[in-house]
């Protein structure tokens, strides 16, 4: 079996991949969201997640990525910014992978983690 590593990151020309003043309540920050806007730019509803409406290409791309994810990483102020996406993990929908375990590697040990944190390394 061979096994692959791929990468997929979404992010601004200033290298962000937030607006200015993110945040726990914000957490995209002012004018993030546009980063992810092609997520809802269609009429094409993912296999995955009902919410996202793209176009037939950007749908039929985005299905088959995530049914190949099984990890994701996530940096510490991502974690902790998005509040373990509200306890689901990754794979409760935020990024697209419905089976993926997410890692974040900057946790000191998996005590860090809070019990809601459901496939948080």
């Amino acid at each position: 079996m061979t096994t692959r590593v791929t990468t997929g990151l979404a992010t601004s020309l200033d290298g962000f991949i937030a607006g200015a003043d993110d945040g726990p309540m914000q957490p995209l920050g002012v004018g993030g969201e546009r980063v992810f806007d092609w997520f809802r730019d269609g009429n094409t509803p993912s296999r995955f997640y009902e919410w996202m409406r793209m176009s037939a290409l950007s749908a039929e791309f985005f299905d088959n990525h995530a049914a190949r994810v099984g990890a994701v990483i996530t940096g510490r102020r991502t974690y902790d910014i998005s509040g373990a996406w509200g306890g689901s993990g990754i794979s409760g929908g935020a990024f697209g992978t419905p089976n993926a375990v997410m890692i974040c590697a900057t946790l000191a040990s998996m005590a860090a983690a809070s019990s809601r944190d459901s496939g948080v390394w």
